[in-house]
């Protein structure tokens, strides 16, 4: 699959490699949330050569959520290494999510 659910660990890894990530922070109690999950993962397999997708549940990672201030769900971080290119939050149609990926990645 395209997308894997983040642990500290996990998500330490995909930042080591050169490749962007786009960090989905979600909650199942969240229906925003779930109403992306599906975008996300076409999203993901889609550009699965170029960007790495990981989600984190915040329930169950609260301290991912606080290393990126993460204080609503959904919230998208993309990044590369150490470096936060962009953050945003909020549901939105796949072709809006595709292009605030892109303009973040081309800086």
């Amino acid at each position: 699959m395209a997308t894997f659910d983040a642990t500290t660990a996990t998500l330490d890894a995909a930042l080591a490699d050169d490749r962007p990530v786009v960090i989905q922070f979600w909650a199942e109690w969240c229906a925003p949330c779930r109403a992306m999950i599906p975008i996300v993962d076409q999203f993901a397999e889609a550009n699965e050569a170029s960007v790495a997708v990981a989600r984190v549940d915040i329930d169950a990672n609260p301290e991912l959520s606080m290393k990126y201030r993460v204080t609503a769900v959904p919230t998208f971080v993309i990044a590369r290494g150490d470096q936060v290119l962009e953050t945003f939050s909020g549901a939105m149609p796949l072709q809006p999510f595709t292009q605030r990926v892109a303009a973040a990645i081309a800086r």
